[in-house]
């Protein structure tokens, strides 16, 4: 453990992209949503004359050059887009009452039979009055049992602020195929990451190399189909 610790202080140093201790919350699935709003609160203090904040997983490759022209060309205000799983499966979405499940939402905390649409939790963008938003009610707004991609949805709701869902935010697990014109995409192992990043580098176009199994994350632990869209 304290090499761990000591190679996790290494990081720190060097690259300055890790946050172990700035945020106010215990790192775990349960608290996802307060680490999310934790991150929120952190960007806008931090960062006030940002105009947009992306919250994504470590199983992403982002294409930050190309998402920086898109939002530069995007309103400021009024954001909140990624991969909308309701409108990719065309399908409303449900809260999973199975106790068993890790997607578990009991009654008490969302009664609603149907899901708001909301942006899946690995790779969303929402512009910073959404974020300020969020940070500033933090303790009135309550968090759905680890669902934070849930949870900043339905809170987004509450100022009329919308999704958006965009074909160039995508995920293996979601879709089992690759996109030369994705810009973000999900749900991928180190050799993913690698020959994504290889490939753009030597002028080659996204997906070369693509295969739904060896370029998924945890292919085994993956939710199914039918937690994937939140049926009971």
């Amino acid at each position: 453990r304290l090499r761990v610790l000591a190679a996790v202080a290494k990081e720190r140093t060097i690259y300055r992209n890790l946050l172990t201790e700035e945020l106010g919350c215990t790192d775990g699935y349960k608290n996802l949503t307060d680490k999310a709003v934790s991150f929120m609160d952190l960007a806008v203090t931090e960062f006030p004359s940002a105009k947009f904040v992306m919250v994504i997983d470590d199983d992403v490759y982002v294409k930050v050059d190309q998402l920086a022209e898109n939002l530069r060309v995007a309103n400021s205000t009024g954001l909140y887009f990624g991969e909308v799983w309701a409108v990719v499966f065309g399908n409303k979405q449900k809260p999973i009452r199975d106790q068993s499940s890790q997607y578990y939402l009991p009654e008490d905390q969302y009664p609603m039979r149907g899901l708001l649409p909301y942006v899946a939790g690995p790779h969303s963008v929402i512009s910073m009055d959404g974020v300020r938003f969020i940070a500033k009610n933090y303790w009135r707004l309550r968090s759905l049992n680890g669902l934070d991609d849930v949870s900043v949805g339905l809170r987004l709701w509450s100022m009329q602020l919308r999704q958006q869902h965009t074909r160039q935010f995508s995920s293996v697990r979601a879709s089992t195929n690759c996109s030369d014109d994705l810009v973000s995409f999900v749900d991928l192992p180190s050799l993913g990451i690698r020959s994504i990043h290889a490939n753009l580098i030597n002028n080659r176009s996204f997906c070369p190399g693509f295969h739904s199994v060896t370029w998924h994350q945890n292919l085994n632990s993956a939710p199914t189909m039918a937690e994937m869209l939140r049926r009971p």
